[in-house]
Parts: structure tokens; sequence; C-alpha cells
């Protein structure tokens, strides 16, 4: 964590395991998960970590007017939650289209703290949903579930994501990759072809995904899993050493896959930043089915589960 960070705003969830720092006033970010034994870093840190965290104590300390670049600016890796919009949202003239969503920028209010487990709350203001979050960490395996409500008086669409960006140690070396997905779509608004999906089946994925290089080799994807058997990732390195699972709840039929392992030379990352995103998603990255979101009638409720697993 970046020595500018105020270490009295943390929350810190310690098993025999693992310890998860939490960030309740940005976000809810979950900035670290490190094994106990051999203090191994499992997420991704951004290069320019100190400077995002000096941003976010400092608002008018602004480097850029747009919402994605803004969120760059203060983006320090780990794991986030976007709602109510991912990415950069769909332009309708009367959505709320901030990039990746308020619930990533803005505080939470802390609930209640225990050693193993973190209670939080928040009220959207561009959306009027209310979102309800447990954080716990038991053994080697972190829990997140979100219980997402409509308090508003009409029906209510949005997006809602877990953004999680594993890095650090876990990419030191060659990595695999598995999936209970069963087909791959490069992301059409990366692609030649924005109006058309290119599918990939599951021989194709398994062959273009199952390996992840370690470093100096480089390489870039965006796109998304989805047709899962059943919701679940894995990363483990070559050694056997570390090994990271996600399991995720239907209510996220997606997964978005972000690979930037050194490839891109140019604004932000220049060629720095070594990041493997699998981020389960109720809608897919771009493209003619982006309209795919959860709705709420009001009073409506919805919740979303996610795990993430380390083994060492």
């Amino acid at each position: 964590m970046s020595e500018s960070t105020n270490q009295s705003d943390l929350i810190r969830l310690r098993t025999t395991e693992v310890e998860v720092t939490i960030d309740p006033t940005y976000g809810a970010d979950i900035t670290s998960i490190v094994t106990r034994e051999g203090r191994k870093e499992i997420l991704f840190q951004s290069p320019w970590q100190d400077a995002a965290d000096f941003a976010i104590r400092n608002p008018g300390n602004r480097l850029y007017y747009d919402s994605q670049s803004d969120w760059l600016q203060k983006y320090r890796g780990g794991w986030q939650v976007l709602c109510p919009v991912a990415g950069g949202g769909f332009g309708e003239p009367d959505s709320q289209t901030l990039f990746h969503g308020e619930a990533s920028r803005v505080p939470w209010q802390v609930q209640h703290v225990e050693p193993h487990e973190v209670r939080l709350l928040l009220d959207l203001t561009t959306q009027p949903l209310r979102i309800s979050k447990t954080i716990e960490a038991l053994g080697s395996r972190v829990t997140v579930r979100d219980s997402v409500l409509n308090q508003g008086l009409r029906a209510v669409s949005f997006d809602f994501a877990h953004h999680v960006a594993l890095g650090g140690d876990l990419l030191d070396e060659d990595c695999t990759l598995t999936t209970g997905a069963t087909r791959f779509v490069k992301d059409p608004a990366s692609s030649a072809a924005p109006d058309r999906e290119e599918a990939m089946s599951l021989t194709a994925l398994e062959a273009e995904f199952g390996y992840i290089p370690g470093p100096p080799a480089k390489a870039f994807e965006f796109g998304w899993f989805g047709e899962f058997s059943s919701r679940w990732a894995e990363v483990k390195t070559a050694s056997g050493a570390l090994s990271v699972r996600l399991e995720w709840n239907d209510s996220m039929p997606f997964a978005w896959l972000w690979k930037e392992l050194g490839a891109s030379p140019d604004w932000p990352w220049f060629g720095q930043a070594r990041v493997l995103g699998i981020e389960p998603s109720n809608t897919p990255t771009s493209g003619p089915n982006r309209g795919v979101r959860t709705s709420l009638e009001p009073g409506e409720s919805v919740d979303f589960e996610i795990s993430l697993q380390v083994r060492s």
C-alpha cells in the first residue's frame, strides 16, 4: 500500500492464511490480498499507485477532466465493485454514464467490523439504489456479498461487475488459466468489426487462454467469457506454488477478461503493467448485446456473491 494512505482509514481482515486490506473511504476497494506465509501479493498494484492514492486524498489534484481518465488517475489496482455503470455506460439521455460508476468512486458507510468480517452500506445518488456489502475472510477464502435494493418509485436497470485485477507475485512466472466457460467473445469495440461478436469455441478458448506467459513476454486481450457450465475461473502458477480460484453466482452470467501483460506502449500503461482482470459481470463488455443488464422493480432486490480462494 502506498505510504501516503491514511492507515487509520483502512480495514484489515486477517486469517491464518491471508490478510485483506479494504479502503472504505474510496469505493470500498479491496486494495490488497496477501498470503500470510511468504507475503505473496495476488492483486495488481498500478504503476502509479502512490500518485493515485494522493489524488484520492486530494481531489483538487486533478490531471484529467473526462470521466475515464479521471478514474484511471485514481486507479490503485486491486478489486472494485462497478455500479450502476461498468465501463462507459450506454449514453441514453437520462442515464448516468460516469465511467465505472459511482460505487467505485465514493466513500461507503462502515456498519460493523469484526476480525474476519466487515459490513458496509452505500446509497447511490446517481440511481435510487442501496448496496449492502459484506466482505468476509475465512481461511484462504475471501467472500464478497452484495445486496442491491431499488429504493425508487419506478423500475431501474443497472450494470454490476466485480473488477478483480490479479497481478503481483501471481504473474511473476508462467501461469495457466482454466474456467467453467464454454465461450469467449472478443470485445467488439476493440476489434475491427465493432458490430459483430467474434466468438471462440471451448477448444479454441483453451488454446488461446490456457497459457499466461511470465515476464518479459507481452500480451493483450479484452472480451468476455460466457455460457458457463459452472461459474468459476482459476489461475495457477506453472510451479504450482500459488493459485487463485474465483467463483460467483448466477446474477453475473458473464466474466470480462482483461489481459494487459506489458503490451500497451501508450497511456496509461506505457508497457509497465502486468495485470489479469477476471471480472464477473451482469453484462458483456460491448457490442449488440451490451444492453443486457439487471432490472429491479420498486422495492425489489438482487444478491451478487463472489469468492476468491488463494492456495500457496
